[in-house]
């Protein structure tokens, strides 16, 4: 039964000498971005109420719609083939009876 297992599990090549993942960095950073963001819209904008609140729409609605479209179609999440080796392990499952 090891043998099927090992066989059913792909290998993940994932750099790990830094110690972060490709994918975490950007949502370390991300706040520290926002941040600047936010002092560079009250430096330029700090008279127009209408310019900042449009970006900030703008900004809401990309987000809003993007986390609409994966709640539709979830089928699309498959980080690091995760849903993938999860369906392979349950068709294992039989085998043990």
């Amino acid at each position: 039964m090891k043998l099927l297992a090992a066989e059913a599990q792909p290998d993940v090549d994932l750099d790990r000498s830094a110690g972060l993942s490709a994918v975490a960095w950007p949502l370390i950073a991300l706040p520290g971005i926002a941040v600047a963001f936010a002092c560079w819209m009250g430096r330029n904008f700090h008279s127009t109420l209408r310019v900042s609140a449009g970006i900030i729409m703008l900004l809401a609605g990309w987000g809003v719609i993007t986390q609409w479209l994966t709640v539709r179609h979830p089928e699309t999440i498959d980080r690091f083939n995760q849903q993938t080796q999860t369906l392979q392990y349950l068709e294992l499952e039989p085998l043990l009876d």
